[in-house]
Order: structure tokens, then C-alpha cells, then sequence
């Protein structure tokens, strides 16, 4: 009953595995450059305080963060984006879904990761196996 209910609510909604490896490709491909600018300008500036003859000379570095309007996103971009925050100060944060997490999941569906898992016996040495034929296994049944 409960796999019927799922295999309805997987049609309805039209889920596909081709679907879900887009949504993952697109966290997975996604680049922040396509939904945030940054810029970093440094400014020499010469300074004779007093009119004195001691020159001061500093050099300030002035950063730009600018986020890129959600009409001129595209879709695949807008996809990856998991959050976008402004704080009180005007900090813009911006955080895209976990990339490694999609990729890896990308890689284990396509074959690209083989998991191994070793089994062993008691105290790590080998499983001890028995090769019996039906008849002996029934014989035995019968016997208990």
C-alpha cells in the first residue's frame, strides 16, 4: 500500500531520475560568479599632515560586493543558490548548496565510485563456510 502511495506521489509530481540528476548537476556545476560580483580597488594616497616635510603614504583598499538581480539570474544559477541574507550593517551573504555533496552523489549514480566493503570471520580471520546438498540439509531438518 505504502509503495503504491509512493509510486503515485511520484507520478503526480513527475519525478524522474533525469530530473533529479538535473537539480543535481545544477548545484553540483553551479558558479557563485553567475549570482555575485566582487571587485577589490587599492588607492595610494599622499598626505604632507601639517605641511610638514614627513610624507605619508598609505595605501587603501576599498572592496565592492555586489549581487546580481534575481531577473538577470538564470535558472540553473537560481537553482544552486540555498540562501541570500542582508544584515543590519548591509553585509550581503550569499550560500549556494553543498557542490561536493551533488557531485559525489552525481558520480555514485554514474558508476564513478565503487564502495567496498569487506566481510570477515571471527577475530578478522576468514568466513567459514559449509557446502551441503539439498538432501543433507533436509535429512538434517528431519532430525531436529
Amino acid at each position: 500500500m505504502e509503495r503504491k502511495a509512493t509510486e503515485k506521489a511520484i507520478e503526480k509530481l513527475a519525478i524522474t531520475k533525469e530530473r533529479v540528476l538535473a537539480e543535481l548537476a545544477k548545484i553540483g556545476f553551479s558558479d557563485i560568479r553567475k549570482a555575485i560580483k566582487w571587485t577589490g580597488t587599492m588607492v595610494t594616497e599622499e598626505d604632507n599632515p601639517d605641511g610638514g616635510d614627513v610624507l605619508v603614504i598609505k595605501n587603501v583598499v576599498t572592496n565592492n560586493v555586489q549581487l546580481i538581480s534575481s531577473d538577470e539570474i538564470d535558472d540553473d544559477t537560481a537553482g544552486a543558490i540555498a540562501e541570500v541574507s542582508q544584515n543590519s550593517t548591509g553585509g550581503i551573504k550569499l550560500k549556494l548548496h553543498d557542490k561536493k555533496g551533488a557531485l559525489v552523489d552525481i558520480g555514485k549514480h554514474l558508476g564513478m565510485f565503487v564502495e567496498k566493503h569487506e566481510h570477515s570471520g571471527p577475530d578478522g580471520g576468514p568466513i567459514q563456510t559449509e557446502t551441503r546438498t539439498w538432501r543433507e540439509v533436509l535429512r538434517q531438518e528431519t532430525k531436529d
